[in-house]
């Protein structure tokens, strides 16, 4: 009887471990966002949204203002990106954005006003 008290416990453990482990690593699905939710979120966050022409005249002017963050797989990365883009995979996981905070902040330093281009 305790052998079979035991493997049921045993077999419990396990689903919920392997419970656990699926809900960290599931992919976050992001929130659908119009127009005038993604403007509503830069002002909060103190971001300023600019054009993409207006970013490419900036960065042809003075490509040293600009932090250009490749979010791609390194071998993806390896195989080709924008000169001078440096590489910070980022995985849609609630567990690797929580992983990624400190480094990312490490990687942006502390200048505010320093434009930061994700792609």
């Amino acid at each position: 009887m305790t052998t079979l008290v035991f493997a049921l416990l045993a077999f419990i453990l396990a689903v919920a471990v392997a419970l656990l482990v699926w809900l960290r690593r599931r992919a976050v699905a992001p929130r659908k966002m119009d127009w005038q939710d993604i403007v509503t979120a830069a002002r909060q966050g103190g971001y300023e949204l600019i054009l993409t022409t207006e970013l490419a005249a900036a960065y042809l002017k003075n490509p040293r203002n600009f932090l250009l963050v490749d979010t791609r797989e390194p071998g993806e990365y390896q195989a080709g990106h924008l000169q001078g883009a440096v590489n910070f995979p980022l995985k849609p996981t609630r567990w690797a954005r929580r992983r990624a905070r400190k480094p990312l902040a490490a990687l942006l330093g502390p200048d505010l006003r320093r434009a930061v281009v994700f792609y």
